[in-house]
């Protein structure tokens, strides 16, 4: 197991104020297995997030990419999870 430290933006916000979170992951843990345990953290500490597809939609980056949702997460100094956002 390793902890994997994902910063939270946008949305996020609402529901774990203090931007970050921690989690415990499997050493080949995936971006999707991943976005799936950032679930399951947040419909646990938020029940407002219950049905909530944010997580799903939203990308995870390291310090220097966007990370395809098939990828392996590999030692990376942060992540971020990124909702869609909109604009002009």
């Amino acid at each position: 197991m390793k902890t994997v430290k994902v910063k939270l933006f946008g949305g996020f916000k609402k529901f774990i104020p203090s931007g970050y979170l921690e989690l415990q992951v499997q050493e080949n843990c995936g971006v999707n297995l991943l976005k799936a345990e950032i679930q399951k953290h947040l419909e646990s500490h938020s029940p407002e997030f219950l049905g909530s597809q944010l997580v799903f939609d939203s990308v995870l980056a390291s310090d220097v990419e966007i990370l395809n949702d098939n990828e392996s997460i590999v030692e990376c100094a942060s992540l971020a999870l990124l909702p869609p956002v909109c604009g002009g």
